[in-house]
């Protein structure tokens, strides 16, 4: 059983750190500069955790 639960955590782990490292270069990419959206442009703009989810 432990076998199973270290595998899981494993696994959950892996998928965090690479979903922080796709949020992280999306942003890079997009020239995200700040958080607060009246201040986004065209050319510099974030996107949001949720909406790598379409939520």
């Amino acid at each position: 059983m432990s076998r199973i639960i270290e595998t899981f955590t494993s696994l959950l782990l892996a998928f965090l750190i690479g979903f922080i490292i796709v949020f992280l270069g999306i942003n890079l990419l997009l020239g995200c500069e700040t958080w607060d959206s009246s201040l986004w442009t065209d050319r510099n703009s974030c996107l949001m955790p949720l909406e790598l989810f379409g939520l």
